[in-house]
């Protein structure tokens, strides 16, 4: 006949379970922890030092210590040779913190947490610009020079709405440095990857400072706010520049007429076939033809985006526009008026020419 199962009271645990409880077996420690400042203004880097140790033992520790604000975790950090955890924080909202450091143990090692490091965070001096943003720089600089129009920026980031709420951030878990084109944010030709605040507030920034940004929703996500973000929200960011590149090779090159060479967004001249002049209603004026080159004969210029060229600006329909020829490397633009007046339409092409990505081609005709 089969035994009945064993009846396992509350106070006759197996002895197996208990073997199974690390936690009542596992040798106590203590985690400290030390802080490089418990006062520091919106976007300084404050370094925490936990150090984790067995009382009455030389034994050192193994592991990970995790760091939190109150219950929010900040990130990791192992504990080196030292018993010692470090890790660095620049992104915490204006206000009061309070940041604790959890050692999480190992199999022979329990877990430890220690007293709260208080931290206040307050608003620096920041500098206003004529349209409402404002900016203020904390951090060293890795480099002497700083990001401009065209350059790539690698960055790491955080958005905050005014209330603290965080929004967004490359520095969430499985995120990686955010990467962008910084653009003119005065010229309405370019395409603007981000928004503008970004390109008028992080332009001059350099390697390794933290820029941090208080951004008017004029120059953010306006009345109609995205996503999460409400409208006519006043932004905050703290953003550190990790990098940038200045524009490389392929440069693209393009001739008008008389193979007159033509710059990105210039004024249109009947020069180079950009300026029509007048042209009576109804009728359409000569082809104006464009060459597309790189200025490198080794360079490989390639399209970036589906349509490559496109047809904008204020009057499109009063010109008549014919796609990009690969095998001959042109384009062609005829001026159409459909009534009196004068009018302006833009080429934009999109390439792979790091110095301008978004190539712009201003015309101009009278319709008489």
């Amino acid at each position: 006949m089969r035994k009945p199962a064993r009846k396992i009271t509350r106070n006759s645990r197996p002895v197996v379970e208990l073997l199974e409880n690390r936690e009542l077996l596992s040798v106590a420690t203590q985690t400290t922890l030390g802080a490089s400042t418990n006062a520091s203004v919106f976007g300084q880097d404050v370094t925490y030092t936990a150090t984790v140790s067995v009382p009455g033992s030389s034994t050192t520790p193994t592991g990970i210590v995790k760091f939190l604000d109150g219950t929010t975790l900040l990130g990791t950090a192992n504990v080196d040779a030292n018993g010692e955890a470090t890790f660095d924080v620049y992104n915490l909202f204006r206000g009061a913190h309070s940041i604790t450091a959890k050692y999480t143990g190992n199999s022979t090692l329990g877990k430890s947490v220690s007293s709260a490091e208080a931290l206040t965070i307050t608003k620096q001096t920041f500098n206003t610009t004529a349209d409402g943003l404002q900016k203020a720089n904390t951090g060293t600089a890795t480099s002497t020079s700083g990001a401009a129009d065209g350059d790539s920026l690698q960055v790491e980031y955080t958005g905050y709405l005014s209330d603290g709420t965080k929004f967004d951030s490359s520095l969430n878990s499985g995120r990686t440095p955010f990467t962008f084109t910084l653009t003119d944010f005065t010229d309405p030709a370019d395409e603007q990857p981000v928004i503008v605040g970004w390109d008028e507030g992080l332009a001059g920034l350099k390697p390794g400072r933290i820029r941090t940004l208080i951004i008017p929703s004029a120059l953010g996500y306006g009345a109609s706010g995205s996503g999460s973000i409400p409208g006519n929200a006043k932004l905050f960011f703290i953003v550190q520049l990790l990098s940038f590149q200045s524009p490389t090779t392929p440069k693209i090159v393009i001739s008008g007429t008389n193979s007159q060479p033509i710059t990105s967004k210039q004024a249109a001249s009947d020069e180079d076939g950009t300026d029509f002049g007048a042209q009576s209603v109804g009728t359409t004026s000569a082809a104006a033809t464009f060459s597309l080159t790189p200025a490198n004969t080794g360079a490989n210029l390639q399209a970036t985006q589906n349509p490559f060229d496109v047809l904008a600006g204020a009057d499109p329909s009063d010109f008549i526009f014919g796609s990009y020829d690969s095998s001959t490397g042109t384009i062609t633009v005829e001026f159409d008026p459909q009534t009196t007046g004068t009018f302006t339409a833009k080429v934009k092409l999109f390439t792979n020419d790091a110095a301008d990505p978004t190539f712009v081609i201003n015309l101009t005709g009278t319709g008489v």
